[in-house]
């Protein structure tokens, strides 16, 4: 047995002692019942203590239950409270009204005890099921906040034992007396700890990309040493499964000598194109060729990134959205998300560019910056 306290609590408000009655005989025995016989009355003692739904007649002298409704609809305390209308009017306009006051059903008067019962209950367990999705939606938002603040403050931390790792290893190649054999594998520990103190910093950006805090400090970057350092750290991949990699300035192979400047920041495109390449190679069928395009436009200039292999149908139109990946054991759905937040930071523009169905173009473009022509030719 339902002990009283712990039923729910149900306000009936009317100015008739003969629907009070009767509605008290149907309810009685499943919920606690409180009674006000005008609106004004049923606002007062809901402000002291608020109920879990309110049945509430139309047709009332002071107040209408109209009123009452908008009433309780404009106090932020009892907004909530689902609102049932009890009326002997058969009105669609007047029903129409109080729906859009914010009611959220009619029961007609004579009451049928069997659909009282049903209205009532059936609200009272969506209204309930609601509070539980707003207090998990509370729980959620609360946890990703911790796990947002957690992670910034794990990069944060990380960054001091980095800088230690790389000056410790710039100290120790001032020494005179450390052998060449030494000295190279010196340098190797100080560009490996640059690039994880990099990786760190750029999580730390995108962090603020996704609040909507990052500032960006932009200046010229040059995109082709970027593409020859992602062509030799990518050369396993390449080798690995016979790929061919071409980088073009519009129909010809590029030189190393010619320079494709953009405005940006240095990491932030290498971080781009690391992704949106390896994705490209990974994707590509073994002994196919994967080709980079660089053409330089008006105000923007465009990066195109193409490879013979198709991206599944069902993740085409959410390829830059997070999480999104297909038929990658190992895929986490962020490297093109990341892409296109990095992109975006700096001005640019990322979309997938309409090719055959069994090959993939990415167009990246970021803003430009016009150079003198260069004859001069040297292939990657």
């Amino acid at each position: 047995m339902i002990q009283p306290e712990t039923k729910p609590k149900i306000m009936i408000v009317d100015d008739a002692a003969a629907n009070i009655k009767v509605l008290l005989s149907i309810l009685s025995e499943d919920y606690q019942l409180f009674v006000a016989t005008s609106g004004q009355q049923a606002l007062e003692r809901l402000i002291i203590k608020p109920c879990d739904l309110i049945l509430l007649d139309i047709m009332m002298p002071g107040m209408s239950g109209f009123e009452v409704c908008g009433a309780l609809k404009a106090n932020q305390t009892l907004c909530d409270i689902p609102v049932i209308f009890i009326t002997g009017v058969s009105d669609p306009e007047s029903e129409k009204k109080g729906l859009d006051l914010g009611a959220v059903d009619y029961i007609s008067k004579p009451f049928s005890p069997a659909v009282v019962k049903t209205r009532v209950k059936n609200h009272l367990t969506l209204q309930t099921t609601l509070a539980q999705l707003k207090s998990q939606n509370r729980a959620l938002q609360e946890a990703e906040e911790l796990r947002k603040q957690v992670e910034g403050i794990a990069r944060h931390d990380m960054k001091s034992p980095l800088n230690g790792i790389v000056g410790f290893a710039e100290f120790l190649l001032t020494a005179t007396d450390i052998p060449a054999y030494h000295q190279d594998s010196l340098r190797v520990i100080r560009q490996e700890g640059l690039r994880a103190l990099h990786m760190v910093n750029l999580s730390l950006g995108l962090l603020r990309m996704e609040q909507g805090t990052f500032t960006l400090a932009p200046k010229e970057v040059d995109l082709i040493p970027i593409f020859c350092d992602l062509q030799c750290d990518l050369d396993m991949l390449i080798q690995g499964n016979r790929l061919s990699l071409r980088v073009l300035l519009g129909e010809r192979i590029v030189c190393k000598e010619e320079q494709f400047m953009i405005w940006g920041e240095e990491l932030l495109c290498f971080s781009v194109f690391s992704n949106l390449l390896k994705n490209a190679l990974e994707a590509s069928p073994r002994g196919s060729p994967v080709t980079i395009t660089l053409q330089r436009e008006e105000s923007m200039n465009a990066i195109r990134i193409h490879n013979h292999g198709a991206i599944p149908e069902q993740i085409r139109e959410r390829f830059f959205e997070k999480y999104v990946t297909c038929g990658k054991s190992t895929g986490t759905g962020f490297g093109t998300y990341s892409a296109r937040l990095i992109t975006e930071a700096q001005g640019g523009t990322i979309h997938l560019e309409p090719v055959d169905a069994n090959e993939t173009c990415i167009v990246v473009r970021l803003p430009g910056i016009e150079l003198p022509p260069d004859d001069r030719f040297c292939p990657l």
